[in-house]
């Protein structure tokens, strides 16, 4: 059974921009795969994460963020 829970959050300015600059990241990179996987290139999950190089998440402020951008490509 799957349960499904909502949360509303009141963040702070300084928070507020780290989730949003987090979202707009996550949002980006998951475009840019959608478009790659369904442009008929043929390229799968594997092709995509090496794709997607430390030099690549370095530039990415969060380290967490690049955790979680990598969850992407396995939808």
């Amino acid at each position: 059974m799957m349960r499904c829970h909502k949360f509303r959050l009141y963040p702070k300015e300084h928070q507020f921009k780290i989730l949003n600059d987090t979202i707009e990241t996550c949002r980006h990179l998951y475009n840019n795969s959608l478009g790659e996987r369904s442009a008929g290139w043929g390229i799968g999950y594997w092709e995509q994460q090496n794709l997607l190089q430390e030099s690549e998440i370095t530039n990415i402020t969060n380290r967490y963020t690049a955790k979680y951008c990598r969850m992407f490509y396995r939808d």
